[in-house]
């Protein structure tokens, strides 16, 4: 949602999410880390297939041009600007684990500011753990995968985001504040972004999203189509998930959580249900660490294809 929000500022264009940092260079090579390393055609095309593969959107084979040498961050530009269709001077990225990337994006661009949306965990994980593949052969998302293992991706993207050295690039914002006053949240974004707020990006960013969104590939984000800010999801999850699921991801998170001002909630369940409850996601992480899903669904698309 901020994504789409700052992207229909008129100077601001945006793309899908590219997970160029957390997913291209690593299987590139570290050697990749270095925004002047050259790529081939093998770099070019790996990105075209991710990109399908994580977002369900095709892109064209000449999208880098027709250059001969290009270096990693030329690549990641031309990916961008294959998005920038009205010719705005600047691009906003969001990809979640890019939090967990925030050094190698500072290598590529020193002078980068960075928007760190936070939100309260158990919403945050129970949003989460409804998300599912979208066939058998879609493989960016696993059916079998544990509260604990989804809260402790909370844990590292937020203490890795806010441990990052250079403190006055980064401004954290919290979901809620934003959904409760955003205009004030926005404006604010904007001052530290360095440009003038725009009334109107709280009315057509649910256009600016459809720039971004694919609903064959990515159906979950089609909520962002809806025009308006509503406070209606803050506290939902709490009643969807009941008392012993948000026990576990409060007791999962609570040192970061509680440090953060989130509210901490006393279960009135059992004890016996709490426990019973614990050592069912405790069998699912056991479960899910064998990767003997991912291996099995793997084989399938191998046999099929």
């Amino acid at each position: 949602m901020l994504q789409s929000i700052i992207a229909s500022h008129s100077q601001i264009h945006t793309a899908p999410e590219t997970s160029f940092f957390s997913r291209i260079i690593p299987r590139l090579g570290v050697e990749y880390s270095n925004p002047e390393k050259m790529v081939d055609l093998r770099a070019i095309e790996l990105v075209r297939e991710d990109f399908s593969t994580m977002t369900g959107i095709e892109l064209p084979s000449d999208f880098a041009g027709d250059d001969a040498d290009i270096s990693v961050r030329n690549l990641f530009e031309r990916l961008m600007a294959y998005f920038n269709r009205d010719g705005k001077p600047i691009w906003v990225e969001k990809t979640t684990l890019h939090a967990k990337n925030l050094h190698v994006i500072k290598r590529f661009y020193p002078e980068a500011r960075i928007v760190n949306v936070i939100r309260d965990p158990v919403a945050c994980v129970g949003s989460m753990s409804v998300i599912r593949p979208i066939s058998f052969s879609d493989l960016r998302i696993r059916y079998i995968t544990s509260l604990y293992e989804l809260s402790r991706l909370w844990n590292d993207c937020v203490s890795m985001s806010m441990e990052f050295p250079c403190k006055d690039q980064v401004m954290h914002v919290s979901y809620e504040g934003l959904v409760e006053s955003p205009k004030e949240t926005v404006r604010n974004i904007c001052g530290f972004l360095k440009i003038q707020f725009e009334p109107d990006m709280l009315e057509s960013f649910h256009h600016a999203a459809k720039n971004i969104f694919s609903e064959a590939g990515c159906p979950w984000q089609k909520k962002n189509l809806s025009r308006g800010v509503s406070s209606a999801s803050i506290y939902k999850w709490r009643a969807r998930l009941g008392p012993a699921k948000t026990w576990l991801i409060q007791r999962y998170t609570l040192r970061l959580a509680t440090s953060l001002g989130y509210y901490q909630e006393n279960m009135n369940s059992s004890r016996l249900l709490l426990l019973l409850a614990y050592a069912k996601d405790q069998v699912i992480r056991l479960v899910s660490a064998t990767r003997i899903e991912i291996l099995v669904r793997k084989t399938f698309v191998r046999v099929i294809t």
